[in-house]
């Protein structure tokens, strides 16, 4: 336990009065043990004062661990009348019986209030791991509540310590239910302990993927940025490498996109970005990666295919987005894209394989723009 108090104190409320409740009962029962060899006061008074302590600790622990909300007036006022009236019933009127009937029924109602705790936490993303800490304390309850058949009926008891009385069985289970209640609140806590665990893994797992979407997406339009594409376009290299597949590269750009900045500003502009990728996305094949290149250019890695192929789906794109018009536009400039398309050959490099997609576009704009234009020779 006190392991478990090192590790939850300061995550959970109330685990160190779990602890102080196992060190009251411990001291307190070894205390009554005692008993004849030391005087009543610690033997009787100071002894089950300490029991009853233990398990309004244990109370205000529940209480807290569960964050519901509890007075510890009533508590005070509940250990003076137990207090007050064992010291009645052992040096004005002693009385064995009675102070068992009265040690005994004012532990019921505490153990039902906690187990009225446990069952019904105020947080109910709690009810699953208190359960089985409120069953024991239901048990305890029961426990008490033959005590208090068993003395009543029985009638006065000469030594409730000795072994041949029948409350000794009682005492025995009451020990045996503490190391349950021990057990049950180390259940309990851990399973808390495992449940932020699990909500902490979640909400790195949250964050990492929210630093990879940061790293790998273009923030205006959401789709793959630069540095990602650089590293698809390497992988697809290496793949190439090992399988020798066609693979190509279609680089396009939106035409006259400066003066649909200048005609309609630069929110109109990035609209005008997010719907051409938004088009190029929705329309090219699955095994296909677009993302922005940079600016109001786009790139398309088409792997396993050749160059006749990938100019046609470029050609397809090409007409998908004249005929899919910008509403932010308003008709007043026709929206356009130019291509170019290049076929990866053994041993160039990323920046050749790009650059020759580039030569391509710029042959595309060059013959009147809204083209597609294929690289006629070798991208070394």
């Amino acid at each position: 336990m006190a392991a478990t108090f090192k590790v939850s104190k300061n995550r959970f409320g109330g685990v160190g009065y779990f602890l102080l409740h196992f060190i009251f009962q411990a001291v307190g029962m070894t205390i009554a043990l005692m008993r004849p060899a030391i005087p009543q006061f610690f033997s009787v008074i100071l002894a089950n004062t300490l029991m009853i302590c233990g398990v309004i600790s244990f109370t205000l622990g529940a209480a807290m661990f569960t964050r519901r909300r509890v007075s510890r007036l009533p508590f005070a006022l509940y250990t003076g009348v137990f207090i007050a009236a064992f010291l009645y019933f052992t040096y004005i009127t002693p009385d064995i019986q009675i102070r068992i009937l009265l040690f005994s029924g004012m532990l019921i109602p505490i153990f039902l209030y906690v187990a009225c705790i446990l069952f019904k936490p105020t947080d109910a993303t709690y009810k699953e791991h208190c359960g089985f800490t409120g069953t024991a304390a239901l048990m305890f309850a029961a426990l008490f509540l033959v005590r208090v058949y068993v003395t009543y009926i029985n009638g006065p008891v000469a030594d409730y310590v000795n072994a041949q009385s029948p409350d000794a069985i009682i005492n025995m289970f009451t020990t045996l239910l503490t190391v349950l209640l021990l057990y049950s609140v180390q259940h309990m806590i851990n399973g808390r302990l495992l449940a932020e665990l699990e909500l902490l893994t979640d909400t790195q797992s949250g964050m990492l993927l929210k630093m990879e979407h940061l790293a790998t997406k273009d923030h205006l339009t959401g789709a793959y940025n630069r540095r990602k594409i650089e590293e698809i376009i390497k992988s697809e290299i290496s793949r190439y490498n090992r399988r020798e597949q066609p693979l190509c590269l279609i680089l396009c750009d939106i035409d006259n996109f400066k003066s649909i900045n200048d005609n309609f500003g630069h929110d109109v502009g990035d609209k005008v970005i997010t719907h051409t990728i938004d088009l190029i996305t929705a329309h090219k094949r699955d095994t296909d990666k677009a993302g922005r290149w940079g600016g109001e250019e786009f790139i398309i890695v088409c792997p396993m295919t050749n160059i006749e192929h990938a100019t046609a789906m470029a050609e397809r794109l090409r007409n998908i987005i004249e005929s899919h018009q910008p509403d932010c536009t308003q008709e007043r400039q026709k929206v356009t894209v130019s291509f170019g398309v290049a076929q990866y050959v053994t041993g160039s490099s990323v920046e050749s394989f790009v650059k020759c997609a580039d030569k391509a576009l710029y042959r595309a704009k060059q013959r009147g723009r809204n083209a597609v234009m294929p690289s006629p020779g070798s991208c070394l």
